[in-house]
């Protein structure tokens, strides 16, 4: 992701992430040794486009 974030800011900020789906997130878990993994999106208040991903998982 790219862009200038905060007013004033003279260059743009790059800030890397991992944008996986939340059945990707699950398996990478369930791969690394958790356990009773749950991953879902939690819908947007109002007229928001974006949700929120929510993750938990048990240590294995």
């Amino acid at each position: 992701m790219r862009g200038k974030w905060r007013e004033g800011r003279e260059r743009e900020l790059t800030v890397l992430r991992w944008q996986y789906t939340p059945e990707t997130w699950a398996d990478l878990l369930k791969h690394s040794g958790f356990a009773h993994v749950d991953a879902r999106i939690v819908p947007p208040p109002g007229d928001e486009a974006l949700g929120t991903l929510l993750v938990r998982a048990d240590v294995a």
